[in-house]
């Protein structure tokens, strides 16, 4: 991550302001379908045991379902969820989404691409999580960036918005000091 932040906060007066990750439930959710193929395998063996079957075939499918299908699953989920950051510095939003190993999106957005900033609830709001929905300006694709999941969604929202309107006030300044002379 420091090497990221070394890449693209560049400017001399560019800081960071602000860094999350994503909330562990993300990763619970990601691997709910593993989880119930990992207790299948597991009760497939507790069965094979109770009717005293010999263990050899149940062992040998519950292992290879496992290291074939759960583990790889689990830990690329693992992968995508801890190495998944939200940076918001004083120029720009920066969303890494690190997918494998070998893989990852780095998307800076700069503040004057950002047509606003809003959040939703997830689960009720019972958790202190919710979505982040940064709207693009028509001209740079006008699609909205979503990010789930994002712990204390609502400060993470009120953080880009103030930084995109120092960043405006400071460009408009600049606009001002610049027709004076």
């Amino acid at each position: 991550m420091d090497k990221i932040r070394e890449k693209f906060c560049q400017g001399e007066n560019e800081c960071e302001v602000l860094s999350t990750h994503f909330h562990g439930i993300s990763f619970l959710m990601a691997i709910i379908r593993e989880m119930l193929i990992l207790f299948s395998m597991i009760c497939l063996v507790i069965v094979a045991m109770y009717f005293g079957w010999p263990m050899q075939w149940p062992l040998s499918i519950a292992g290879f379902v496992i290291l074939i299908l759960v583990i790889p699953s689990m830990l690329k989920s693992y992968i995508d969820w801890k190495y998944d950051f939200i940076i918001v510095t004083t120029d720009k939003v920066i969303l890494i989404d690190q997918t494998s190993f070998f893989r990852n999106e780095i998307k800076p957005i700069q503040y004057d691409n950002v047509g606003g900033v809003s959040t939703r609830t997830q689960w009720l709001g019972l958790f202190s999580f919710g979505e982040v929905r940064i709207a693009l300006k028509e001209g740079e694709g006008g699609t909205d960036v979503i990010r789930r999941f994002v712990p204390h969604a609502n400060d993470v929202a009120g953080k880009i918005t103030e930084m995109v309107t120092k960043y405006q006030r400071r460009r408009v300044n600049q606009s001002i000091q610049n027709n004076n002379l």
